[in-house]
């Protein structure tokens, strides 16, 4: 090369396009965080209406409840009243006790004779008042059957909004006596939606207020949570999203502007509950899209402020500094053109080595016989605080060694170098080392012995493992965390692995089920030892349980109801849900998890109602006690899980207890206990029928084998 030609300044392509990369490198993040921040405003809107949604469903359900009760409350008076329609006391004590005991609910209750005639109210002013021209009454004289009407102000007096049930009385050949009819007031139900909104708005993801409407059929607003209930009800607009949404009866939530404000509304319809047909309502939860996107939205003004404060002279400062490199570059090119042509086939080898050694993960240290360090790379130096420059030279054990262990470490060396002999070379092993500022930490050392000729020196890989130390810990403690917030829901929960093994379970589980974690862990679902019914008695197949259908199927079960016999034979009705989990990548689950919540206690209560009205049904419609005594202990057996029943009578003449009547479950095998007991007498005190007999008070026995006063034993 010439001296012209060195001297001439060199036209470097080089870094010509890092103005144009740092632009479009700005570009690109700004585009990413415009997306980003949609992405987030959608799943924020997302997540506050499945909790809209979920809101307004609870609350359809609940008042899918409600009017059930009513609409049982009044099936059960009706029945009650056709043994005594004429008697006007014992109709006005037992309004009055309702209205009371289920107070706030009803705002009045009464009953008219058959000519339309009110006999008896609540309400004092309605008494004798003739409702023989009332709607209500004609409609339910002609149809024979109860009616109830919607949210309206069926009563002018009271100018309040009520929802009215109306049922006929009628006596055992059918004759028309009267009707009984309640008025529940909207306000009733406006408490119902009032309490699951609260606890929506108290809980710490929701910034604002949350506005909730409940609407007829019909598109009636009946209770509105903003504009107080006067006059005619107010009709939602038909063009509404909402609107449209409600229609399809099923659970959702739209975004929609609602007076003039953008909301998302969650919605849901009421289908009835039992017998009891349901109205068709809609329950409207709306909160305000401004404040569910209250977070990002303050994040947002930050970020640009942010931008305009430092980012813009951050940039400016990149480019110019860019541009100041690129001059800098060319001419220091120019200047060291000569220099690396000079020195490329010396050090072609050398650092090839040495990046090799430099760019290693791990810290690579080499030391002589007598532990002098002469190798040190970067990232020991990075691990150790120590720089090449520095460590050359020195002995490794004054370095990186903690002061008690330094004896030790110059033993062990020694000895090796004697005998050859050691426990700690050729292998990967973990320690405390000693960083340069004065602290320890752990680190990963591999200690390998090199010969070469008769000379020996030691190369030890190192690595710092003081994050996944902490990572260790860190995932110690979560599980910790987990195990504790598993153990403390009421609910019990299990994980079956995808071979039907149950392989662990929190606190309620076991208190639920009845067994230890130990009888739980390794437990099949096929297990004979589980017992379990449907709710109609009959066995439940273990091929049916809804983490069986879940493993082989992938879909979730919700809501089965089951019927379980824990080891102490004590039976437990428990709601079960199931959901899959599925490795990455995997259709079929790998594993599945079941919650279940103990419902024995809102069975039972379920199945004494059923037998209360059944009981009241076969009172009002039997004319004698001999019509009446066998459909009594059937509706009483098969409602309260008996067994059998058996019906005695005392006998007068004789001083006895005679078996009048007997009801058996048709699984039960004990036909010979059941037909020598026809034959069976008691005296006063004899056997548990004499025994209530005598004492005049109800009376059991734990277990029959054990009394010393039960005949039929044998």
């Amino acid at each position: 090369m010439s001296t012209q030609e060195f001297k001439r300044p060199l036209d470097s392509p080089r870094y010509r396009w890092l103005p144009q990369l740092i632009i479009l490198m700005n570009l690109v993040a700004l585009v990413s965080g415009v997306f980003l921040m949609r992405n987030v405003e959608h799943r924020l809107i997302a997540a506050a209406g499945e909790e809209l949604t979920i809101a307004a469903a609870e609350v359809s359900d609940k008042l899918d409840r409600l009017l059930f009760e009513r609409y049982g409350d009044v099936h059960m008076m009706a029945r009650a009243f056709a043994l005594r329609s004429s008697d006007t006391r014992y109709l006005s004590s037992y309004l009055g006790w309702v209205k009371t005991n289920y107070f706030p609910v009803y705002l009045w209750l009464g009953v008219t004779d058959g000519q339309g005639a009110m006999v008896a109210s609540t309400e004092p002013s309605f008494q004798g008042r003739d409702y023989s021209r009332a709607d209500w009454f004609q409609r339910v004289k002609t149809t024979r059957k109860i009616h109830v009407d919607d949210v309206a102000i069926h009563d002018n007096e009271s100018g309040i909004h009520t929802v009215a049930f109306s049922m006929p009385i009628l006596d055992s050949e059918g004759t028309f006596l009267g009707v009984v009819t309640t008025r529940m007031a909207a306000s009733v139900l406006e408490d119902v939606t009032t309490r699951t909104v609260r606890s929506l708005e108290g809980r710490q993801e929701f910034t604002g207020p949350v506005a909730y409407q409940m609407v007829t059929k019909d598109r009636h607003i009946f209770v509105d949570s903003i504009l107080p209930l006067k006059g005619p009800l107010e009709t939602l607009p038909e063009e509404l999203p909402s609107v449209q949404a409600m229609r399809s009866g099923e659970p959702g939530f739209v975004e929609e502007e609602y007076r003039d404000v953008l909301v998302v509304t969650g919605h849901a319809s009421t289908k009835g509950f039992g017998e009891y047909p349901g109205l068709g309502w809609h329950v409207l939860v709306r909160m305000d899209r401004a404040r569910i996107l209250y977070p990002i939205s303050s994040i947002l003004w930050k970020v640009g402020v942010t931008g305009a404060i430092v980012w813009v002279p951050m940039m400016v400062l990149l480019l110019w500094a860019t541009s100041k490199l690129r001059a800098e570059y060319q001419q220091a090119q120019q200047e060291s053109s000569w220099a690396r042509a000079a020195e490329a086939a010396l050090l072609q080898s050398q650092e090839r080595n040495r990046a090799i050694v430099e760019t290693a993960l791990d810290g690579l240290v080499t030391i002589d016989a007598s532990g002098v360090v002469t190798d040190w790379n970067g990232q020991a130096a990075a691990i150790f605080g120590w720089p090449r420059e520095e460590a050359f030279g020195k002995r490794l054990a004054d370095m990186i060694i903690p002061l008690r262990d330094r004896e030790a470490h110059e033993r062990g060396l020694r000895h090796f170098l004697a005998s050859g002999e050691t426990h700690i070379l050729n292998r990967r092993i973990e320690v405390l080392a000693l960083h340069r500022d004065g602290h320890e930490f752990p680190v990963e050392l591999a200690i390998s012995p090199v010969r070469t000729g008769d000379s020996i020196f030691f190369s030890a890989f190192v690595r710092d493992i003081t994050e996944r130390r902490a990572s260790e810990v860190m995932l110690r403690r979560s599980e910790l965390r987990y195990r504790s917030v598993v153990n403390a829901l009421d609910e019990g929960v299990v994980v079956i692995d995808a071979e039907g093994m149950l392989r662990t379970g929190n606190a309620s589980a076991e208190r639920i089920l009845g067994l230890s974690l130990e009888e739980i862990n390794g437990r099949s679902l096929r297990d004979a030892r589980w017992q379990a019914i449907r709710e109609d008695g009959s066995p439940f197949p273990q091929d049916e349980y809804p983490a069986a259908i879940t493993l082989r199927t992938g879909q979730p079960c919700a809501n089965v109801v089951m019927g379980l016999y824990r080891p102490d034979g004590e039976l437990r009705w428990i709601d079960i849900n199931s959901r899959p989990l599925a490795d990455e990548g995997q259709q079929t689950p790998a594993s599945v998890v079941m919650s279940f919540s103990d419902i024995t206690d809102r069975k039972r209560a379920e199945e004494r109602l059923t037998a209360q009205y059944a009981v009241t049904r076969v009172l009002a419609e039997a004319r004698t006690l001999e019509e009446a005594v066998p459909k009594l202990i059937q509706a009483m057996g098969q409602n309260l899980e008996w067994d059998c029943g058996i019906f005695w009578r005392v006998d007068k003449a004789a001083g006895l207890l005679r078996c009048v009547d007997q009801w058996h479950d048709t699984h039960l095998k004990a036909s010979a206990f059941l037909t020598a007991t026809w034959e069976w007498t008691f005296k006063p005190g004899e056997g548990l029928p004499g025994r209530i007999w005598a004492g005049g008070k109800a009376t059991w026995i734990t277990d029959v084998v054990h009394d010393g006063n039960f005949p039929r034993q044998r």
